[in-house]
């Protein structure tokens, strides 16, 4: 007879991380049991508890998309379950790439400047001259492209953090 295998995680949902726990509990010993989420081209061995009821396997670096994560378990008789499945999603674990149009790295002799920030896909960004002491908002009509300008900047050398998030 096949051990009954119960899934505790991943459920059937979305999640916003690139690293998930498999974990599962038998109600039989096990022997061995494995996860895969590409049709078992790579497989992940769960490490099995004490008690050989129950497994985990800790996966970093998921890459967004869908998947399919499918288990294969065998009791310590022999007996295999491989009926376990679960439908997951790792979505938008990416951050943003932002990209400083201006000002660029230069010498200016004005006391303004114009600021321009553009992302990789839609978001919301701000910049600082002074490490986030004081942020500045930019004005965006299609949340990629941030613009801004800036009078009564005083004599200095100065770095531009940005500091930006995407919509998701």
């Amino acid at each position: 007879i096949s051990p009954l295998i119960t899934l505790d995680s991943p459920l059937n949902q979305t999640y916003n991380d690139s690293m998930l726990d498999f974990n599962i509990t038998s109600n039989e010993n096990l022997s061995s049991c494995v996860v895969s989420l590409d049709n078992f081209a790579t497989n992940y061995t769960l490490s099995l508890n004490s008690s050989l009821t129950g497994g985990n396997y800790s996966l970093t670096g998921i890459e967004d998309g869908n998947y399919l994560g499918v288990f294969w378990c065998n009791d310590t008789n022999g007996n295999i379950n491989n009926t376990v499945q679960v439908n997951f999603t790792i979505n938008d674990t990416t951050a943003p790439k932002v990209t400083i149009s201006s000002p660029t790295t230069q010498t200016y002799t004005v006391d303004n400047y114009a600021a321009s920030l553009v992302l990789s896909e839609t978001g919301y960004c701000e910049y600082s001259l002074n490490s986030g002491g004081n942020n500045v908002s930019l004005s965006s009509a299609d949340n990629l492209t941030f613009t801004g300008s800036v009078s009564g900047v005083a004599n200095a050398a100065y770095v531009l953090n940005a500091y930006c998030n995407d919509s998701a």
